[in-house]
């Protein structure tokens, strides 16, 4: 593979200076001398180098079609670094900008407010895919709202407590709580109101179970009093007696109370 990236140079590079620098090219400029057998010696040296230029050809465009990203990567090194070799050689042609004659003072001043330029163009060559690197994040540093006020003043130092003062709340308290374990022993609603209660209570249960029992023997009575006719003939024999046959039973309301 040919590149050819030096036009710019070859033709601005015109001048009779430029044609002392190039030098001579002695396979195109040779003169032919035959040999001794009548053939040409320029012809079999042109012939070897086409032969070996296109065996170089062929091995490239092979290494091309196995690894296509390697020859990729080695023609964009190649184009980078005589972009480089182009760029310095035209900021060293380039001519010092004319700068107005200032006064003594002034220059002093200029130059020692001004750092000194360096010269040399420090770039650097592209990144390859394994040298890439990351640059960190710039955070700006946390201010402060207000200035923190810190207390410098020592603590006063609480007084000890008498001890006779002491003892007599400990007495007060003991005896407080004593007089409220007698008040709930022995006050109404106490413990032994409590158990007092209790066996009223059960004594009351009792009794209202036994009303109950009564209560169900009377309604039990009362169904078979309507119902039952030798019931009704025994209540009347137990309350009333016998009655003959020839005996009728009458029967008169109570007399109304005159009011």
């Amino acid at each position: 593979m040919e590149f050819s990236f030096d036009r710019s140079n070859g033709t601005q590079s015109t001048g009779p200076s430029a044609k002392a620098q190039t030098p001579p090219q002695p396979t195109q400029q040779a003169q032919s001398t035959p040999s001794d057998d009548g053939i040409d010696t320029s012809t079999i040296t042109n012939e070897r180098l086409r032969k070996a230029i296109e065996k170089n050809r062929a091995r490239q465009a092979e290494r091309n079609r196995t690894n296509p990203q390697a020859a990729e990567q080695q023609q964009y090194t190649e184009q980078a670094s005589l972009f480089d070799k182009q760029q310095q050689q035209t900021q060293n042609d380039e001519p010092a900008p004319q700068v107005p004659p200032l006064r003594h003072r002034a220059q002093e001043r200029a130059h020692a407010g001004t750092p000194k330029a360096s010269t040399v163009v420090t770039r650097r060559s592209v990144a390859r895919p394994d040298e890439a690197e990351f640059i960190p994040v710039k955070r700006t540093p946390r201010k402060v709202a207000s200035q923190i006020s810190y207390t410098t003043t020592s603590r006063k130092k609480s007084k000890p407590l008498d001890p006779t003062l002491v003892g007599y709340l400990v007495k007060g308290c003991w005896i407080f709580c004593v007089v409220m374990i007698l008040r709930l022993i022995f006050a109404n609603g106490g413990v032994t109101d409590f158990y007092s209660q209790r066996s009223m209570y059960s004594d009351r249960l009792t009794e209202l179970d036994r009303i109950k029992k009564e209560n169900m023997q009377l309604v039990h009575e009362i169904e078979r009093m309507q119902t039952d006719t030798s019931f009704q003939k025994k209540l009347v024999r137990d309350n009333l007696g016998f009655i003959a046959a020839d005996e009728f039973l009458v029967l008169f309301p109570k007399e109304k109370s005159v009011q």
